[in-house]
């Protein structure tokens, strides 16, 4: 489905849909929501998805086939937008040239020491780019739990309090005027790009 050039207001797959797979590039106008089966983007074309709202996966990581595809998220300051569910990405993309965009990722968990995880596949590029320290780019949970954790955070006790980032090593980060808050990347604990800041779990995160 979604031949190039389909744009859709708002996009669903699913429970019990099986493999959709794309025939072109797609726009979704508002949110795209996996909510069963799989969204399969083309191993043998990588077709782009570009979101203008937000993205609900309730299928896990295996419900979104992003092989070497592209998702760009263009929702306008100040957002949010909200990523839900597990997701493994091969290239996130969110550029800002405006002030007070935020990026809301779902923290929470799945099981007792199981998170909700943001991926990004081998290969893959998380690139998130404000354009100059004035117009920057906020990551930051989706649930306000109301806690400020310990530095360092208690594992696991503080796994709810955060988002959960794993940069898959050979994976790559992007990343320039962009504020970070309660990341947790333990998985594969990451270096902060200059003109990033994450403070004030950096150290551990």
């Amino acid at each position: 489905f979604g031949g190039a050039g389909n744009e859709y207001f708002d996009l669903r797959i699913a429970a019990g849909a099986g493999t959709k797979m794309l025939d072109g590039a797609i726009v979704v106008l508002r949110d795209l929501h996996i909510a069963g089966g799989i969204l399969d983007v083309d191993a043998a074309n990588n077709h782009q998805i570009t979101v203008a709202g937000n993205w609900r996966n309730d299928a896990g990581h295996a419900g979104f086939a992003a092989r070497q595809g592209t998702v760009v998220f263009t929702k306008p300051a100040p957002g949010p937008i909200e990523i839900r569910g597990n997701n493994t990405w091969y290239v996130f993309q969110c550029l800002s040239a405006v002030p007070g965009l935020r990026i809301h990722f779902e923290n929470d968990l799945i099981a007792p020491g199981i998170q909700i995880t943001q991926r990004i596949a081998f290969g893959g590029t998380f690139r998130v780019r404000g354009s100059s320290a004035v117009n920057f780019i906020r990551l930051d949970r989706l649930n306000d739990t109301g806690n400020d954790p310990t530095n360092p955070p208690a594992d696991p006790g503080n796994d709810d309090d955060f988002w959960f980032f794993d940069l898959t090593p050979g994976a790559t980060l992007d990343m320039e005027h962009v504020h970070v808050y309660y990341s947790n990347a333990r998985s594969n604990p990451v270096s902060v790009p200059a003109n990033v800041s994450a403070t004030p779990y950096s150290t551990y995160y």
